[in-house]
């Protein structure tokens, strides 16, 4: 993808801070009438502390699965968690 530009960003993360990293499909994700799950869902969602990167991402993923119940997937749903311990 040559027009494509990235830049580089450096965040310090600290005992207790969670990194969830996405793709467009998990705020894309679209329920039986073709509503989108949305950001905001998605930032209501990852308001509570997450005891393990594990718990974190499955509460994310039942939501998701919650919310699109009935409804064929069309785009990837991926993401990663990281809690530093």
């Amino acid at each position: 993808m040559p027009e494509t530009s990235f830049f580089l960003n450096t965040v310090h993360l600290e005992a207790g801070d969670t990194l969830f990293l996405y793709t467009d499909g998990v705020v894309e994700a679209r329920d039986k009438r073709g509503k989108e799950y949305t950001i905001e869902r998605l930032m209501e969602c990852v308001k509570t502390e997450a005891g393990s990167a594990a718990e974190y991402s499955e509460r994310i993923f039942e939501n998701v699965r919650k919310f699109t119940t009935g409804a064929d997937q069309h785009d990837d749903i991926t993401a990663l968690t990281v809690v530093i311990p």
